[in-house]
């Protein structure tokens, strides 16, 4: 009797004491739908709808393709972390419950949203190396772009090169053994780049080309340039014009790239016009491209079957809202290939006269007979879309009814900041503090570091130029002497 009176006694307590602590495990163990359901907004919020990142890529090693975003809160806009996301290729039916699934795998640190120096965002997925396992990833910050490794086992920003300014493109061969990156100019690395001294010792293989997209297969190079143009190139080059390049196909319509690959014959390539194809042994700077879907592109991938993208959306800085991910199979065949002239079509037939037989290109293959009337031998050849599926929505983005604290915030009901909290736009930011500096690692003004005058803010807290980091301060060292000019200090040390 004691016993079940001892065991009552506790499971009351057990009820009174989680009344006590009501809905301070919303963030961690309770679905929501609104913030107000996760405890004190801003610094907790319920995940609203997802907006997805630019870029998709394609993860071989588990047949996912991998994808970012961010969501909203529920009653308002981008909230938290940016985040890493595993997706599935397939879908069941492509709408509601049949739509492949998505999981999250990593947050993405490093944002800095403030409306000062020191500016950074998160901008885009750029490129998956399977085999050594590099997520390539680029930030916005303060006018350039930074392109970084993202590791997905630490989520970890290695930063590898500055771009300021310059039309940057790059691609890795099947076994990553070698690069090519398109600035003002075409450049061979050995490997692939995990570092910025690896494009300090690149080659120039084409000078002063500016491309778009570029790929790299063997000792082939495909570009894409801002006029329209498709060439072929050579990594056996050295220090050549760009005039040693091959034209192979012109498209008016393509002067910007989202996405750009090549299955067997086959380029292809997207932007807000869709996507389109050609084929590099049939191709004409005088041949309309093949029309896969008129959907506006934001980018895309293949997984060597089937084609990948997300649809553009209307967009809102690095992030894209009501888009979707879609998928379309590649084309089965670009026509067949046989004597006499005539044109294929998508099953890969060619028509002309003469015989002759030839093999479609894409995924699968077409075969080209010439029947007709007539004599003589030449080329046929041909193209078309045969075979190839309709677009399918494959993931629309919605809410995971999950609870979300503020970045960089913790606890029950996300207010605990083991740091510095800094404000932007009333929404809070938790950033540790420096045991070196004393300094916060992440600052939006000079006073957010210190009372100090010789302290400036360019997103993180540094010395004026000429003075020396101490603990929680900046100071002119002995023995030098703090010389003003129009309000600006300067450490002079008299070299007598």
């Amino acid at each position: 009797m004691k016993m079940k009176k001892i065991i009552l006694t506790l499971l009351v307590l057990l009820f009174i004491l989680n009344l006590i602590r009501g809905d301070s495990t919303a963030t961690t163990t309770t679905t929501c739908n609104r913030d107000y359901e996760c405890g004190n907004y801003p610094y907790a919020a319920c995940n609203g709808g997802l907006n997805l990142g630019y870029g998709i890529v394609y993860n071989s090693n588990i047949d996912k393709l991998i994808v970012s975003g961010k969501y909203n809160s529920s009653d308002s806009g981008p909230f938290g972390y940016p985040y890493i996301f595993n997706l599935d290729t397939k879908s069941t039916n492509g709408s509601g419950s049949g739509e492949a699934t998505i999981e999250i795998k990593n947050k993405i640190y490093g944002e800095i949203l403030n409306n000062g120096g020191g500016f950074t965002t998160f901008y885009k997925i750029y490129q998956y190396a399977p085999i050594h396992n590099y997520l390539y990833i680029t930030f916005y910050q303060s006018g350039s772009n930074i392109f970084a490794i993202y590791d997905q086992t630490t989520s970890s920003i290695k930063q590898v090169l500055n771009i300021w300014g310059v039309p940057f493109t790059i691609g890795f061969n099947k076994d990553e053994s070698k690069t090519v990156y398109g600035e003002y100019g075409i450049f061979l690395i050995n490997g692939i780049p995990s570092q910025k001294s690896d494009f300090s010792n690149s080659t120039l293989l084409y000078k002063n080309q500016i491309t778009n997209a570029i790929i790299l297969q063997d000792n082939d190079i495909y570009i894409s340039t801002y006029d329209g143009k498709f060439y072929l190139g050579s990594t056996n080059c050295r220090n050549c014009s760009s005039d040693k390049l091959k034209l192979l196909f012109t498209d008016n319509n393509s002067t910007t790239n989202s996405g750009f690959f090549k299955i067997n014959d086959m380029i292809y390539y997207s932007n807000e016009n869709g996507i389109r194809a050609f084929s590099i042994n049939n191709s004409s700077s005088t041949m309309a491209p093949i029309i896969l879907t008129n959907d506006s592109i934001s980018s895309m991938t293949t997984d060597g079957k089937n084609i990948y993208y997300i649809i553009t959306g209307s967009t809102g800085s690095s992030f894209t809202n009501n888009a979707v991910v879609k998928s379309i199979s590649i084309l089965k065949g670009s026509g067949g290939s046989g004597s006499g002239s005539g044109s294929g079509s998508g099953s890969g037939s060619g028509s002309g006269s003469g015989s002759g037989s030839g093999s479609g290109s894409g995924s699968g293959s077409g075969s080209g007979s010439g029947s007709g009337s007539g004599s003589g031998s030449g080329s046929g050849s041909g193209s078309g879309s045969g075979g190839n599926s309709k677009p399918m929505v494959i993931y629309t983005p919605k809410s995971n009814n999950q609870c979300q604290c503020a970045v960089g915030f913790k606890g029950d009901k996300c207010e605990t900041c083991d740091g510095k909290t800094l404000w932007n736009n009333g929404i809070p930011l938790c950033t540790p503090i420096d045991n070196e500096t004393g300094y916060p690692k992440t600052c939006f003004t000079p006073q957010d570091c210190s009372t100090s005058q010789f302290v400036f803010c360019n997103g993180t807290c540094s010395c004026l130029p000429g003075f020396t980091q101490s603990k929680n301060d900046c100071i002119c060292s002995n023995p030098g002497s703090v010389i003003w000019t129009n309000g600006y200090p300067t450490c002079f040390v008299d070299p007598n």
